[in-house]
């Protein structure tokens, strides 16, 4: 994860993360900022994945296909 000077509030996450294991990347963002919002985006999620997900304290999970206003729902709740 890169650093900025420009504070993150939300992060956006895909659960088909190529190049790094999405659930290491929760836990960094978490390490290094607990308050940061992090919504995750997934095609399924099995009850496992939803475990860890919860364990790493997440704020949302959105399912695809997903439109606006389910966003919009989701961002407004956190």
């Amino acid at each position: 994860i890169k650093y900025s000077d420009t504070p993150i509030d939300i992060i956006f996450l895909s659960l088909n993360v190529l190049n790094k294991n999405p659930l290491d990347i929760i836990q960094e963002v978490r390490n290094i900022n607990p308050k940061i919002i992090v919504i995750v985006l997934a095609v399924t999620a099995d009850k496992d994945t939803i475990a860890q997900l919860s364990k790493l304290k997440i704020n949302s999970l959105i399912l695809k296909p997903f439109n606006k206003s389910q966003v919009q729902e989701k961002v407004a709740i956190v």
